[in-house]
């Protein structure tokens, strides 16, 4: 019962980080609509940089007026981004699977596609990690099921699923590495004293 209880407290949180998680998923190409300013597979929109600038303007004006911690909302936003991003690498770095600067310029990055997507995808998994603060079983339940949903009915592939899992995974690892190596070094502090 005490779990039961639990996930009923947890639902609102849960619901937030689901709606924006999908929001995230297909944020990427918003770019589709901007095409006049943006190219698909812009540099703005597949990045990072839409829930990081989301994250300092709710920090900077918006933070008391929400009823719940906004971590929900930037934390699902960086998790859709992320799992986009990841099924973003098995498309061709030409033509418009390419990210590209905007207007003016519409320029491609070129071979530099990988890494950019890659370094993103990686960077939002870490956020999602890092700002969720409380159940995380939970929400890494709630984003591995938001990432083999979108494989399997977006892309219509397992692999983007696959990449995701190796790289998700790699990312909790090397935080729970440095945490458990953290707390080590401060047991040895305490022994010290």
């Amino acid at each position: 019962m005490e779990n039961f209880i639990k996930v009923l407290k947890l639902t609102p949180k849960g619901s937030i980080y689901v709606f924006f998680l999908s929001v995230g998923l297909y944020l990427p190409d918003l770019d589709l609509a901007l095409l006049p300013i943006l190219h698909h597979r812009s540099i703005i929109t597949h990045s990072i940089l839409l829930p990081f600038l989301l994250a300092l303007i709710i920090e900077k004006y918006l933070k008391e007026k929400l009823p719940l911690n906004y971590s929900y909302i930037t934390s699902g936003l960086y998790a859709g981004i992320g799992i986009h991003l990841m099924a973003d690498v098995f498309s061709p770095a030409t033509g418009f699977g390419a990210i590209y600067f905007p207007w003016p310029m519409k320029m491609s990055i070129g071979i530099l596609t990988y890494p950019w997507l890659i370094f993103n995808g990686v960077y939002a998994f870490h956020k999602t990690q890092k700002d969720i603060l409380e159940n995380k079983i939970i929400f890494i339940i709630l984003i591995v099921a938001g990432a083999l949903w979108y494989a399997i009915f977006n892309e219509k592939s397992v692999k983007p699923f696959l990449l995701f899992g190796i790289i998700y995974s790699t990312v909790i690892f090397i935080k729970k590495y440095k945490l458990s190596k953290h707390l080590s070094l401060e047991e040895l502090d305490t022994k010290n004293e």
